[in-house]
């Protein structure tokens, strides 16, 4: 699943762990791919959600174990978190949440379930692609008929697209290591991408409304929070990068 730039740096990664103030401070993008699931969940039974790059399962545990989403994991049969690194899997399996499952693999050789599912989501991921296309055809392939993807992203309306490589030299991990990620995708090569697919990519802006706090012993390409004068929150990291985080979603079509 990785690109050959990526690197999950288990030692100073924040999934390599099981933070409860994490867990009961759930991240916006999580709260906004959870309104789109109950939307697209309701009146519906037997759900079948597959969740790509999970990481140490925090989105899941969201979605399957928390309060706030009980209406949605009783929609849900059965949940697949799927992620490459060992440890953050480990460290998912921990969680025992109801009904779901943590596989350790890499996506582009994952078969999946037999009818596909309903549900894929994918968050903090698709920015490692300079090309997001692969990605995006095995993440399609993968849908049940009227299944529906939901993936966050660096999406860029003003049809730009950037491809970005950096070296962080702020933590002793990560010294001297050339990466990629936080990579942009202007909106219109994602459409073409799902035009060639036969459906329509549609994109939603996040209301980010929650703070993050810089963390000196954390990598400083990880990201935070400023307020603005007008007391907006903007988002931001240590390449300098303002990030609007966008969803993407994705709706498979019945083919006749």
């Amino acid at each position: 699943m990785k690109s050959s730039d990526y690197f999950s740096f288990e030692e100073v990664s924040p999934y390599s762990n099981i933070n409860e103030a994490r867990l009961s401070n759930v991240k916006q993008n999580f709260r906004a791919g959870a309104k789109v699931v109950r939307d697209y969940s309701r009146g519906k039974n037997n759900l079948k959600i597959l969740d790509v790059g999970c990481a140490n399962g925090e989105f899941l545990h969201y979605l399957m174990a928390s309060n706030d989403c009980s209406d949605i994991a009783k929609c849900i049969q059965s949940a697949v978190g799927i992620d490459m690194t060992p440890k953050f899997i480990e460290t998912a399996n921990t969680l025992r949440i109801d009904k779901t499952q943590f596989l350790c693999g890499d996506i582009f050789k994952f078969s999946g379930n037999p009818t596909g599912y309903n549900i894929i989501t994918c968050f903090g991921t698709v920015p490692i692609f300079k090309n997001p296309q692969p990605f995006f055809s095995k993440l399609y392939s993968l849908l049940g008929p009227d299944g529906i993807l939901i993936c966050d992203g660096l999406y860029n309306k003003y049809n730009v697209s950037v491809e970005i490589r950096f070296k962080d030299d702020s933590v002793k991990p990560t010294m001297g290591v050339w990466r990629s990620d936080f990579n942009q995708h202007g909106y219109s090569d994602i459409q073409d991408i799902f035009k060639a697919l036969g459906t329509v990519a549609n994109f939603i802006d996040i209301d980010f409304c929650a703070h993050i706090p810089q963390n000196a012993s954390a990598p400083a390409v990880n990201v935070w929070t400023q307020v603005l004068k007008n007391e907006t929150i903007q988002v931001v990291n240590g390449l300098n990068m303002i990030i609007n985080p966008t969803l993407l979603t994705v709706t498979k079509k019945i083919l006749p």
